[in-house]
C-alpha cells in the first residue's frame, strides 16, 4: 500500500495546451484529478494507453483545438514519424 504521500495513477484522461507547453488530465487511484507537465508523465505506461486511445504515436500530433486548421506536418522524434494530420484523423 503507498504511503499517505505517494499517489498511484489510474489514467490519463484529456490533455490541454498552455502557451507552448502540454498537460495531461490524470486520474489517480483515490479518485482525484490534477493537470500534470508532460515532463512528470511521459515514462507512464498510461501515456502509452492515452496515446493509443486517442490514435496518435507522440505528443506533438495531439489536436490543439476542435477545428482542423488543415492539413500540416507532425513529426514525432521519439519514433521518426512523419506524417499529416489529414492521415491521423483518417487512421
Amino acid at each position: 500500500m503507498p504511503d499517505d504521500d505517494e499517489w498511484m495513477v489510474d489514467e490519463l484522461v484529456g490533455h490541454r495546451f498552455i502557451r507552448r507547453s502540454i498537460e495531461f488530465n490524470v486520474r489517480w487511484t483515490a479518485g482525484d484529478h490534477t493537470w500534470e507537465l508532460f515532463q512528470h508523465v511521459k515514462d507512464l505506461e498510461a501515456l502509452d494507453h492515452y496515446y493509443a486511445l486517442i490514435g496518435v504515436t507522440c505528443w506533438q500530433q495531439l489536436g490543439r483545438r476542435s477545428v482542423d486548421p488543415g492539413p500540416r506536418l507532425v513529426e514525432c522524434r521519439r519514433l521518426k514519424l512523419t506524417t499529416t494530420r489529414e492521415d491521423i484523423g483518417n487512421g
